[in-house]
């Protein structure tokens, strides 16, 4: 298993356990997330408030669960599911109480060990829907 892969995992795993100090050890200093609708963040502050703390905020029982990984070099590529209750503000919509469950696909690099670029493939109306608005 690559050291490509092996950080992606270990970040999932932050994520489940909420261990921002390990994310944001994580990522270079250069880190870009790229976001579903094509938006990009830049920097490590930014990155580990809009892309990791944000869903965990607008979700707080939210885990994702891997489904199939592949990595080649300094590239990670993982599919997951998202599973959570939407109890926070998240995407600008009050809390729901609903439950979600979406796939989603997470294509990583890596520079010097650290997390470089980010991009998410999520269907967001996906999440709308299930969560009614």
């Amino acid at each position: 298993m690559s050291n490509a892969r092996k950080t992606a995992d270990k970040l999932i795993e932050a994520f489940n356990n909420r261990d921002w100090d390990f994310i944001r050890e994580s990522l270079h200093p250069e880190t870009a997330l790229t976001m579903p609708d094509g938006q990009e963040i830049r920097g490590v502050e930014a990155c580990l408030a809009e892309g990791w703390q944000d869903h965990a905020a607008g979700f707080p029982d939210g885990r994702l669960e891997v489904t199939s990984s592949y990595h080649d070099g300094d590239v990670a590529i993982t599919e997951l599911v998202l599973r959570g209750t939407h109890g926070g503000t998240w995407a600008g919509i009050a809390p729901t109480q609903k439950k979600i469950e979406v796939g989603w696909c997470n294509v990583v690099k890596f520079k010097d060990g650290k997390l470089l670029s980010d991009r998410d493939y999520v269907d967001i109306q996906t999440i709308f829907s299930q969560l009614g608005v």
